[in-house]
């Protein structure tokens, strides 16, 4: 039998580790560590012939391929076109580092329920009224029940007892005096999109209209690093430099998104700014 040529093709970056000593029943294996992506391996025997192609795609991680051959593989070798990992040119280039917020004011009141919510509510409240215990206040109206006959029958003398019943009484004159707030507030009426009091039932993000390059743009604001500092602290700064008056808190110290973009060509101290953001939610609703 014709020993196989296997053939891997890589892209810029990869790097190529062979694990010799196969057997006859066992098949092909070969480790790619992928920097960027393996993008076809394929094997073809001497006569130039394909033995079959797979065509996987591998994101910055360790990959084991596996090449299964029902004849018998003498010997194999492996050919690859590696382009090197990076070059000077591209390590040396500067980036702006900036820490952005997402400032997050959550729901103060609970949202309204759709026609299928408010269906399961009613279905668990009926299901948990059927499965539960009598409470303390239904055991007080037994207790009355009891202590009404005995009063009757004069074995006992009422007094100034206080029943469930006259708290029932007493409750709902108090119910009657209470008006509930509505759920849609002045700003609401007003489409004041900049203030805290409007969409009490919904997540409110803070945007800010910011320069990025030539154009202005509604993003989350952000703010470049200076010496010394994390991006926690630098959040923080930003946020009392901008927003003196209100109470937040950031959530932890890890970023929880990125993104990066460039400066026009003619700006030559850097390439452009990454911004890291961490999340920031308001503590206090006023």
């Amino acid at each position: 039998m014709k020993p196989l040529i296997l053939t891997l093709k890589l892209l810029p970056g990869a790097r190529l580790f062979l694990q010799k000593g196969i057997s006859v029943t066992s098949p092909f294996v070969s480790s790619v560590r992928a920097f960027g992506s393996c993008s076809s391996c394929g094997a073809v025997g001497q006569d130039r012939k394909p033995r079959g192609l797979l065509r996987k795609t591998f994101l910055c991680s360790s990959v084991t391929s596996y090449f299964a051959q029902s004849s018998h593989i003498a010997s194999s070798s492996v050919s690859s076109s590696v382009v090197p990992h990076a070059n000077a040119d591209a390590e040396n280039v500067k980036w702006d580092l900036y820490a952005g917020v997402v400032v997050e004011r959550r729901p103060v009141i609970t949202p309204r329920k759709d026609a299928m919510q408010e269906k399961y509510f009613k279905y668990l409240t009926q299901v948990e009224f059927e499965n539960s215990k009598k409470s303390d206040h239904e055991m007080r109206h037994q207790n009355d029940k009891k202590m009404l006959e005995q009063v009757k029958a004069g074995e006992i003398d009422a007094g100034n007892v206080q029943t469930a019943r006259d708290d029932e009484d007493r409750w709902a004159v108090e119910a009657q005096g209470f008006k509930p707030a509505s759920r849609e507030t002045e700003a609401d009426l007003k489409n004041d999109i900049k203030s805290l009091e409007r969409a009490l039932d919904s997540h409110l993000l803070l945007v800010v209209e910011q320069k990025l390059g030539s154009d202005y743009r509604w993003i989350c604001p952000h703010a470049k690093l200076e010496q010394g500092e994390t991006l926690r602290i630098a959040a923080e700064r930003m946020m009392l430099e901008i927003f003196p008056d209100l109470k937040t808190r950031v959530l932890g110290h890890a970023p929880w998104g990125f993104y990066k973009y460039k400066y026009p060509k003619d700006t030559a101290n850097s390439v452009g700014a990454k911004v890291f953001d961490l999340i920031i939610q308001q503590l206090y609703y006023n």
